[in-house]
């Protein structure tokens, strides 16, 4: 018991209740990364789940206020803006993410100027194309107007806020859902405003460059660290390119890859408007065939790319059981967002669309196929880019390209549009395979897993097709009967009672207190050492 007289009088009254113990300031308990990774999962897939939500909700309300062939205009418009983008990409989010040297003031601001310098060029450079885009595509009038208006939306990227990327890098994936969230409603709003006022095709090129224009203001309003500034550190912009070199090539790939369909579509249906029309419902098909793969997309740069370069930077004997375990997760999501396409598209389309866009529901059922082949690989490839390979993903871009664009080709000349799509599907096959033989050399192998989910997608989506044709739907993908709404649903209720059954387990698991030394080996020690002198 400690002596009266020596006890200090207490400041307030309250504080001499108080145990000393009790008054220490508690340290703030710091989360494994393992629970960071999983709460950065569920703030990812909810974030990118409300914000595509928004997205596909408003190009449903704009499909009821606009002509279908405004769409299929667009087409080029927005994949001319996201070829530019990823053509001249640096490697600036991966290098914030992967470098050691990452949240050092002097490295944040030299990949700031480097990303600044970049969207001016690109607004340059895409000014500058505008008339050479026109003359390709002669089906879209006024193309060499709209061009140079949706390149502003790259001068705002290249002005955002590195936040963006350091909140990544820490898997603090709260505000970037803010961000992104509150730039899709704003810009849903007001395009939709200027859609139901003027009827024109310029709400929708205006589109990106508000979603834009608002990140950029968001990113620094929540900026929680030093403001950016124009700074040159030449090791720092050294290392970057170093790193973004093989991103750059990975980058003019991967936009052949991402938009060969939207690049290819005007050219392959016909020269007319009802060409143009049937371009459009393919574009309102599209983004719906591929929301699975953005949500894995989000997961993959947020969440999967700097748990990897956790784990790289760890045990390396450890990395492929961690990345499987990590990727079955992962995989299981997503997955089921496969399925509910495959199985639910043509009743979406035809009971919240217009007669017009029927033709969707069967577009979106072959276009899942590729979606699924995309989101093995995007699911795993931040492996190599944890491990510095970029060389990698770019061959297996590469050769996914090379198989694509000579098949959709073909397969279009053969059998028109559903031949098209089934060269696209070839080439995702191919460009995987080559990935998963990349990876099996540096001993990670995925082709057991890939092999299991593939097979449980297909089974399931051959059961629904033999229990809707035996309900009496001769042809499900265009009549829709309760048959045809009710098994998919049941279907997909069962799985997705097991995918929240998994999810549960997972968040259980990752309560368990994971051992310090997995984490800091030399902090442990230096930890035990201090308790020994003790």
């Amino acid at each position: 018991m400690q002596n009266p007289d020596t006890t200090t009088p207490p400041d307030k009254p309250s504080d001499a209740l108080v145990s000393p113990e009790l008054q220490k300031p508690r340290k703030k308990k710091k989360r494994s990364t393992k629970q960071k990774a999983i709460r950065g999962t569920i703030w990812s897939v909810g974030s990118d789940a409300v914000r595509e939500g928004i997205r596909l909700g408003g190009n449903l309300v704009l499909t009821y206020l606009l002509p279908r062939e405004f769409f299929g205009y667009m087409t080029p418009v927005n994949t001319f803006q996201m070829g530019v983008e990823q053509v001249s990409s640096v490697g600036i989010r991966g290098s914030l993410i992967r470098s050691e040297r990452g949240e050092e003031p002097d490295y944040i601001h030299t990949a700031w100027t480097i990303q600044a310098i970049r969207g001016l060029i690109l607004f340059i450079v895409s000014v500058a194309l505008a008339k050479p885009m026109a003359y390709f595509y002669p089906e879209v009038p006024d193309l060499e107007f709209y061009l140079p208006v949706v390149a502003l939306a790259l001068i705002f990227a290249g002005l955002s806020s590195t936040s963006l990327h350091l909140f990544v890098r820490k898997l603090d994936l709260k505000k970037v859902a803010i961000i992104t969230i509150a730039s899709a409603c704003i810009r849903l709003s007001i395009m939709a405003f200027l859609a139901w006022k003027f009827k024109s095709i310029w709400a929708l090129v205006l589109g990106s460059v508000i979603f834009q224009c608002s990140q950029m203001a968001l990113s620094h309003i929540l900026n929680p660290g030093p403001r950016n500034k124009f700074f040159w550190d030449k090791e720092a912009a050294k290392d970057i390119f170093d790193y973004g070199k093989w991103v750059f090539l990975g980058g003019i790939v991967t936009f052949g890859v991402k938009n060969i369909d939207r690049l290819l579509i005007l050219k392959v249906v016909p020269d007319t408007k009802a060409g143009a029309a049937i371009a459009g419902t393919f574009a309102v098909a599209v983004p719906f065939s591929k929301l699975p793969h953005k949500i894995m997309s989000g997961l993959a740069q947020r969440v999967l790319f700097p748990v990897y370069a956790k784990f790289t930077r760890g045990n390396p004997e450890e990395l492929e059981g961690r990345v499987l375990k990590a990727r079955g997760i992962v995989l299981l999501a997503t997955f089921s967002g496969c399925l509910a396409i495959a199985l639910g598209g043509p009743a979406f389309f035809a009971l919240l669309y217009k007669a017009e866009y029927a033709d969707a529901g069967w577009m979106v059922q072959w276009l899942v196929s590729i979606t699924w082949f995309s989101l093995l690989a995007t699911s795993v490839d931040r492996v190599l880019l944890s491990l510095g390979d970029s060389k990698s993903v770019s061959i297996s871009l590469f050769g996914r390209l090379a198989v694509a664009l000579p098949c959709c080709l073909i397969g279009n000349s053969l059998y028109k549009l559903p031949g098209f799509i089934g060269g696209l599907t070839l080439g995702a096959l191919v460009g995987h395979i080559i990935l998963q033989f990349l990876l099996h050399r540096r001993k990670i192998r995925i082709i057991p897993q890939d092999i299991k989910f593939t097979l449980v997608l297909g089974a399931l989506w051959v059961l629904n097709i033999v229990l809707v044709r035996l309900s009496g739907n001769e042809d499900p993908t265009r009549d829709i009967t309760w048959g045809s709404i009710l098994i998919p649903g049941a279907i997909l209720a069962c799985v997705g009672i097991y995918v929240l059954k998994k999810v549960k387990e997972a968040l259980k698991d990752s309560q368990k207190k994971e051992p310090s030394a997995a984490e800091n080996p030399a902090e442990e020690e230096s930890k035990k050492d201090s308790e020994r002198d003790d």
